[in-house]
């Protein structure tokens, strides 16, 4: 998979005033004038931001597990759309971070590298090779790292062996093989040491990705800048580019965060109108329903409901008492004082409820307040 690339810079000229280098008729065939993969790289930084989000709100779901099992349905739905969120997350991490890879690694030798060892194809690729997928992409990244020295221009094979390892990539990718091995192991999520570990190795691992990908791609960058004197490297403004990385960083977390919380929401509120109230309570033919609230707190949950029909409360009354009879619900007791029916579910005796009948004008209103979760106690108040 691998494309030399030229062997030697005989046909490599300094741009006057500037660290950019001209292509000659030595570049390898996949040269193009350089093209700042900064949009790439802000693309990688959201997206591995949404990976920290995801994984911060993996924690908090296993904490508020039976809360958040209940705001959905059940276990099923949880698990689909986990999933579902993991793997667009995961995917568009993986395209965004080789996009820039690759548009990174083809601005080489417009900034003076020569004798790579690797094409923008092969960066890309070695990633998708098994057993050496574990080195290669570390020794891509670390010729890129030193191939953007924008200290060194240009610089062939020999600078850039004589150049310090970057501690930054070595670090990231002994966090990110970790993580990724740990994650492979057979052991359950509810050993909270082990998932605590896990946890913080992804999140350390994808804030030591998005470093190294700013550190490169502002070394490139540079690279760009008109020196001050000749030999000597342009100013790296590490405050600034600090505080660039943190806020795209904080930026694209903030937005994971929300867009992890609107989809929460969403699947509150869908799930709200499924189970309140619960399809199979009776509702009156032809009762139009005006209103209701759906709260949860833990293992419980909490429904009111109204509705409002053109009949009489008589009439009304009477489809309750024989839908609370024969149906799914069992009518428990009625309270003479204040009107109210007790009722709960017969399969269920930790769900119950009450529901009472009211005239309004030419209509009858219709109230009904459901929990779940709840001591087997219907004949009390809920």
């Amino acid at each position: 998979m691998e494309e030399p690339g030229n062997p030697g810079q005989s046909d490599i000229d300094q741009v006057a005033g500037g660290s950019t280098v001209a292509l000659g008729t030595d570049a390898p065939s996949w040269a193009r004038p350089y093209k700042s993969a900064r949009t790439r790289a802000v693309m990688a930084t959201i997206a591995l931001s949404l990976i920290l989000a995801s994984i911060v709100s993996r924690v908090w779901i296993l904490e508020n597990y039976d809360t958040v099992v209940l705001l959905l349905g059940d276990e099923q739905t949880l698990d689909f759309w986990w999933t579902l969120l993991s793997i667009v997350v995961v995917v568009g991490g993986a395209v965004t971070i080789l996009l820039w890879f690759a548009r990174a690694y083809r601005n080489l030798p417009a900034l003076g590298a020569h004798e790579l060892t690797y094409s923008p194809r092969s960066a890309v690729g070695w990633w998708f090779v098994p057993v050496v997928s574990m080195v290669a992409p570390l020794r891509v990244t670390i010729e890129l790292f030193k191939a953007s020295d924008p200290s060194t221009r240009p610089n062939g094979r020999r600078e850039r062996r004589q150049a310090a390892l970057p501690k930054l990539v070595v670090t990231w990718w002994i966090v990110f093989l970790a993580a990724l091995i740990l994650d492979r192991l057979p052991i359950s999520s509810e050993v909270l040491v082990w998932f605590a570990l896990l946890a913080s190795l992804q999140i350390l691992a994808a804030g030591l990705a998005i470093a190294v990908i700013w550190r490169i791609q502002l070394r490139q960058d540079a690279g760009q800048l008109p020196r001050q004197d000749a030999g000597q490297p342009v100013p790296q403004g590490r405050r600034s580019r600090l505080g660039l990385i943190i806020g795209f960083t904080g930026a694209g977390g903030c937005l994971g965060l929300i867009v992890l919380a609107a989809v929460l929401v969403v699947l509150f509120f869908q799930n709200a109108a499924k189970n309140c109230p619960p399809k199979d309570f009776p509702i009156y033919p032809g009762a139009q329903q005006t209103d209701f609230n759906y709260e949860i707190s833990g293992a419980t949950s909490r429904c009111t409901a109204g509705w409002e029909s053109d009949a009489a409360p008589t009439e009304v009354s009477s489809f309750y008492e024989g839908s609370l009879t024969t149906g799914a619900w069992q009518l428990v007791s009625k309270d003479p004082d204040d009107g109210l029916w007790y009722f709960q579910r017969r399969s269920d005796g930790s769900t119950i409820g009450r529901m009472g009948f009211s005239a309004h004008g030419t209509q009858t209103r219709i109230e009904a307040e459901i929990l779940t979760g709840q001591s087997p106690t219907p004949s009390a108040s809920p």
